[in-house]
């Protein structure tokens, strides 16, 4: 069993892509990444690889680009727990840093279980998700609304909504000027929709945030605190969803925090299905 890695993120892309496609939507994040530097050659913050056992298989592939998380993928139905000990044991021989972990859970563990007894590092969960998919969306009951894109007049609502999605989802506090330029640039590109309850009140918004191969996510899913329990997320992820498919995607796919088990009941009303799980690791 060894570590292989590459010295561009298109010879990485050219020979992992094809696996990594196989769970695009549970790859997203590490496609999206690797996609997105496709020109760039490997360097000390930017670092991709794969593990591969006696048989020349792939066991597990990462993917770390700093200040960034190290993402990885196991394209196995069973962990290789001697794979994931093998990338711990390179990236601290190779005093490679990692700023955290992001895998499924059964990875994430098992990678801090080993870089801690190397390294005494500790590490503290910041997310635990569920990943899910739709490719069709179910017919369901929605309350009286109007569906419509973005403008920059929303911006106000909006970069408000922004910094309080961002403190229920992580408890980070987001200052208001840092949440209005990245709203300014989602809405500039036309990738957030807003849900207009029958009073032509702005209840709901929801965004299209990462394009895939195949499919796409969808993320930003708010509901003013006013009008929640009113069904409004479900109409802005229903008709986003909706819209999103008509537009040639294979599927939809978005996050959900596990322990928010509401917002999970009212994705899989609307289609979505559990894929597997992800969890975020920060390093103290």
């Amino acid at each position: 069993m060894k570590v292989i890695t590459y010295s561009s993120m298109k010879d990485f892309i050219d020979d992992t892509l094809e696996l990594l496609l196989k769970d695009e939507a549970v790859n997203q994040l590490l496609i999206f990444t690797a996609l997105s530097k496709k020109d760039l050659a490997t360097n000390d913050t930017l670092h991709a690889g794969k593990v591969i056992d006696e048989n020349n298989e792939v066991s597990l592939i990462f993917l770390n680009s700093q200040p960034y998380n190290l993402l990885a993928y196991t394209p196995n139905e069973t962990i290789n727990v001697d794979a994931v000990k093998l990338l711990a044991e390179y990236l601290v021989n190779n005093n490679i840093r990692i700023y955290g972990i992001n895998a499924c859970k059964t990875i994430s563990e098992t990678f801090i279980r080993y870089y801690k007894k190397l390294t005494k590092a500790n590490f503290t969960e910041r997310l635990a998700m569920d990943i899910m998919e739709l490719s069709e969306v179910n017919d369901i009951t929605l309350p009286e609304g109007n569906f419509r894109q973005a403008t920059l007049e929303d911006l106000p609502l909006l970069s408000r909504w922004f910094c309080q999605f961002s403190l229920d989802a992580t408890s980070e506090l987001i200052d208001i000027s840092i949440a209005s330029s990245f709203m300014t640039e989602k809405i500039s590109h036309g990738l957030v929709y807003i849900f207009e309850n029958k009073n032509k009140q702005a209840v709901s918004m929801a965004a299209a945030t990462r394009q895939l191969q195949n499919g796409i996510c969808i993320n930003l899913v708010y509901t003013d605190e006013a009008f929640r329990k009113k069904k409004y997320g479900s109409a802005v992820v229903f008709n986003l969803s909706k819209l999103l498919l008509q537009s040639g995607n294979k599927f939809c796919t978005l996050c959900v925090d596990k322990s928010n088990q509401i917002s999970n009941r009212i994705y899989r009303k609307i289609g979505y299905k559990i894929l597997d799980n992800s969890y975020d690791f920060r390093l103290n």
